[in-house]
């Protein structure tokens, strides 16, 4: 005992080495056992071996308890010179805490303590508070203290919310919007029910276990074994226009659309013909003008913001997603005030609204501000300036309003002034140079629609404009450029910047009105002045009377604030009839989506397989492809794609190539025959082997990537 422990300078196991440290819990338990073992061994040298006698029964007799000889004492009575020796004496490279041996019966035990263990509670609790237990862990109870006392008042605060449960925990929920065939099953008895099943799942580092209540299917229920094809969902068949929809892939209409707006997506500029875009604004890159630049003649301006404006595609580099970049020419942002309103249209997140993401200003365009423009003074000279960019979200393929339904200059020929002596044309009708009323309605209900989200939000649209309203697909309507007058406008004298939104909003109903009157005449020559009477008799003669009701509801000035709610009744159960237009056009797209769904799987395994047939050399080896595994999955790729008729003409069969895939991803337990090219082997597998093949083949190439050189 005369070493002591480094760590706690208690006392140290008296046969242990002064140089090494052990703590005072560990010493206990070896001098406890060192203890009891010299214990036993004296025990056992004290007491005589018994003599070993032959004890003789009868034939008939069993032999009784007192007749069987006992020899007590366990393991320290084998042996009468039995040594125990701790590691630093004993000869051994195993370094034991402790060896028992003994010479005269060829016995060796060695004693290992790895359990920690504690006797006296009491004690060590004091010899923890003792000014000898080290910093870090006084630290680390504190930080434990605090964390548990923040966690019950969090507990506390929330003790009225619902808790994160293995039933109500986001997965389970997100689960459930999916159809699972075990809903349509019917439970069994509990005596029919094997052993519950432990679920394990992680929400939120948090793990739960919970028991699984899956109902067991029906007796004789059987699923399909591997991905195949539905057909056409009824409610979906009956709407196809055409009778000679693809059984495997998606509309050619949309799937053209879809193509175009990829193709916007990724379109760009040749950078030595466009000298004037640049090739990097801030953090985008990639500039494509999506507008005809504007001529050098920079006093020419848009009549809506009063300012030479033009239009990019750009991609972000911190995200690497397309946006719609806005330029503002010749404009100098003199206080970033108005930045209070940028950041409350970036939180209006609507369907029928082009969401703003961000407004800065750069100096890449090389912009010159024109003094005349700002100053409106007499002098001309330039200054070199920066451009104010708005941001927004990028949406191809879209085409404004006007570009789709007011591009027709003939369109304008029933407002046209005619001279003395020239008859007035008839005027249109609908479906005969006007628009159907439903479509006018349906325009109705999205732009109220992002009117009344605006509102809310106390903001004010101020660009209902049709230049300014986006198109894309048929109905589709996005109010784009939103906030730009708030910032080309804004004003540092007034201490309330939102006081003027009453006044901006019920602007906006006007101008909402004059978008309707103009689609319902076909013509923004029908919204001046001169020709209201002439619009409104024509939309008396060929569109409903809630039509114009409505259009001159919103272009009557009345002495109240007028809502956007008003008109909600005058739409009616026409908002009805567009609700169910939308889940109707949902649910082809989603019966398009489904024959979709599965090529992706097929292209993958296909890539799969295709990286496997036909390879030159792997490792070395230029047979590699046509040995073992790999010449199943040879004759398997014959098997798809070259089979012949009869009379040897290639036999082409999609859905012999779609079936067969699918087998193979599934690996089911159906036989094929693999023929090879000489005829002459005739292999009998199945897809499940061929599963096996193709698995371990692929494993063992994508290793080779992916190791070491």
């Amino acid at each position: 005992m005369g070493a002591s422990c480094g760590t706690c300078h208690g006392p140290s196991f008296r046969k242990r080495s002064p140089t090494t440290s052990t703590c005072w819990h560990r010493d206990q338990v070896l001098n406890f056992i060192e203890d009891t073992i010299c214990s036993g061994i004296n025990h056992c040298k004290r007491i005589h071996p018994a003599k070993k006698t032959i004890a003789f029964i009868r034939a008939v007799q069993r032999p009784t308890t007192a007749s069987r000889t006992s020899f007590g004492g366990g393991l320290p009575s084998t042996a009468q010179d039995w040594e125990l020796k701790v590691y630093n004496v004993a000869v051994t490279t195993l370094r034991p805490d402790m060896m028992l041996l003994s010479e005269a019966s060829k016995q060796v035990f060695l004693l290992e303590l790895t359990i920690p263990w504690v006797d006296c509670i009491k004690e060590s609790n004091e010899r923890k508070r003792g000014p000898t237990t080290c910093r870090a862990a006084r630290q680390m109870a504190l930080m434990v203290t605090k964390t548990a006392e923040v966690v019950s008042r969090w507990l506390w605060i929330r003790r009225g919310e619902s808790w994160i449960t293995p039933h109500t925990s986001p997965a389970p929920r997100r689960r459930s919007h999916t159809p699972n065939p075990a809903n349509y099953m019917v439970p069994t008895t509990a005596a029919d029910q094997g052993p519950h099943i432990i679920q394990k799942e992680t929400v939120g580092g948090t793990t739960y276990f919970y028991t699984d209540n899956t109902p067991a299917p029906i007796s004789g229920m059987v699923f399909p074994s591997y991905h195949i094809y539905p057909p056409t969902a009824p409610h979906v068949a009956y709407m196809q226009p055409k009778a000679n929809a693809p059984s495997f892939f998606m509309a050619d209409e949309l799937r053209q659309e879809l193509i175009n707006r990829h193709l916007i997506t990724m379109a760009q500029i040749d950078q030595s013909e466009n000298p004037g875009v640049p090739a990097e604004v801030d953090s985008y890159h990639s500039l494509f003008p999506l507008e005809p630049l504007p001529p050098p003649n920079r006093m020419q301006k848009t009549s809506n913001f009063s300012y030479i404006t033009s239009c990019y595609k750009a991609v972000n580099s911190k995200d690497d997603l397309p946006y719609c970049l806005r330029r503002i020419h010749g404009f100098r942002l003199v206080n970033t005030k108005c930045m209070m309103l940028v950041d409350m249209w970036k939180k209006i997140q609507h369907s029928n609204a082009v969401t703003l993401r961000e407004v800065f200003t750069t100096k890449a365009f090389g912009d010159h501000c024109d003094v005349r423009l700002i100053h409106r003074c007499v002098l001309t000279s330039d200054l070199p300036h920066t451009a104010l960019v708005f941001s927004y979200d990028f949406h191809a393929g879209a085409e404004t309003m006007f570009s789709r339904h007011f591009n027709d200059p003939t369109a304008d020929s029933y407002f046209t002034k005619r001279k003395w002596g020239q008859h007035e044309p008839p005027p249109p009708r609908q479906h005969a140079g006007l628009l159907p009323e439903s479509l006018i309605w349906a325009y109705i209900v999205q732009l109220s629609s992002a009117l009344r989200t605006i509102h809310t939000a106390g903001l004010a649209c101020r660009v209902m404009d049709p230049s300014k309203i986006l198109i894309t697909g048929k109905t589709r309507l996005r109010v784009n450029c939103v906030g730009v007058f708030d910032v080309l406008t804004f004003d540092n004298s007034q201490t309330n910047h939102l006081a003027l939104m009453p006044q901006y909003q019920q602007a906006d109903l006007i101008s909402l009105g004059k978008v309707v009157l103009a689609l319902a005449c076909n013509s923004l020559a029908g919204i001046q002045r001169e020709n209201l009477q002439k619009a409104m008799e024509l939309v008396s003669i060929n569109y409903s009377s809630d039509l114009k009701n409505l259009i001159l509801y919103l272009l009557t000035e009345q002495s109240r604030l007028r809502s956007v709610n008003d008109i909600m009744p005058m739409i009616g159960a026409r908002f009805y009839t567009q609700l169910d237009a939308s889940q109707m056009r949902n649910d082809v797209i989603e019966e398009d989506l489904a024959k979709e769904v599965q090529n992706g799987r097929l292209f993958r395994l296909l890539a799969k397989l295709g990286t496997i047939n036909e390879r030159p050399e792997f490792q070395k080896d230029p047979t590699w492809s046509e040995t073992g595994d790999r010449y199943l999955l040879k004759l398997f790729r014959d098997h798809l794609f070259h089979q012949v008729t009869e009379a040897g003409t290639p036999w082409i069969d999609l859905s012999h190539i779609v079936s067969c895939l699918n087998k193979l991803d599934a690996g089911v337990l159906e036989k094929i025959s693999l023929v090879s090219r000489d005829e002459k082997s005739v292999l009998v597998v199945t897809y499940s082997d061929l599963k096996r093949c193709f698995d371990s083949t692929f494993q063992e190439l994508q290793g080779a990537a992916t190791g070491p050189l």
